[in-house]
């Protein structure tokens, strides 16, 4: 399937852009240039009750390198979360934090697919991973934080057993002893893969996608540009199912994978 959700990095500075010129006095000239530097793969962005921005960053080369940055408007950048689910993809890319949502102090940070699957030995054609960076690829965090928290963090690092544990349905809290205090836990765990026979390998798989995440009252929903359709999650419970599908592509969907 092709690829698709990721936003470019001049994207991203533009809407920077935007964004200060939304918050300049009104009187103030809007100034052209990017508000910060730094980010690693920037992918989405959300802004807090305190004005700060909170940025999804997919992440670099290197295994669970996903992370998700607080970014005030003089573009100082600190971590909220470090060590999140990342992974070279069978095309080549680094894919990791994928999207972020924030409803009152619960923030819910979407992972994408990372390397959830491995290229298979015809050109278009995907494998299961025997050994991914994470058993909580392609999910759905919840990471709870306060405004004091905000304030004040430098940030938490998630570990390989932190990933198992939130896999395993525990709750995280991570503080440093001075009102920088969150709490992560896992909301719903998306299947990395579905089985997707083509008549010439019928081993192949679809891998999944996650790449945009949005909530109304107490329901989220992910697009899933892997397998084309759209999640509704229930944020209470983390049930999931299809609330909408879309016909997938075949040759033009191969070719774009050569």
């Amino acid at each position: 399937m092709a690829r698709t959700g990721r936003s470019t990095p001049i994207s991203f500075f533009l809407i920077f852009i935007l964004l200060v010129c939304v918050h300049s006095n009104a009187n103030a000239q809007c100034v052209g240039s990017p508000l910060t530097f730094g980010l690693q793969g920037p992918s989405k962005l959300a802004q807090t009750p305190l004005g700060n921005l909170i940025v999804s960053e997919t992440g670099t080369p290197d295994p669970n390198s996903g992370r998700v940055s607080i970014v005030d408007l003089a573009g100082n950048r600190r971590s909220l979360l470090e060590g999140l689910p990342s992974g070279i993809n069978a095309l080549g890319d680094p894919v990791g934090t994928s999207g972020v949502f924030l409803k009152g102090r619960t923030l819910y940070v979407l992972s994408g697919e990372g390397n959830d699957t491995i290229a298979g030995p015809i050109p278009g054609t995907e494998l299961p991973n025997p050994n991914p960076n994470s058993p909580i690829l392609s999910s759905v965090l919840a990471v709870h934080f306060s405004a004091e928290a905000e304030k004040i963090t430098t940030g938490f690092v998630l570990t390989s057993a932190d990933h198992q544990a939130l896999k395993d349905g525990q709750t995280l809290t991570f503080s440093n002893g001075g009102g920088d205090k969150i709490t992560v836990s896992l909301v719903a765990d998306f299947p990395d893969y579905v089985p997707d026979p083509l008549p010439f390998f019928t081993p192949n798989v679809r891998h999944s996608n996650p790449f945009g995440i949005t909530g109304i009252g107490n329901q989220l929903y992910v697009a899933d540009g892997g397998r084309n359709l759209v999640f509704k999650i229930d944020a209470d419970t983390g049930a999931f199912a299809s609330l909408a599908a879309f016909p997938p592509c075949l040759i033009p969907c191969l070719l774009a994978r050569r």
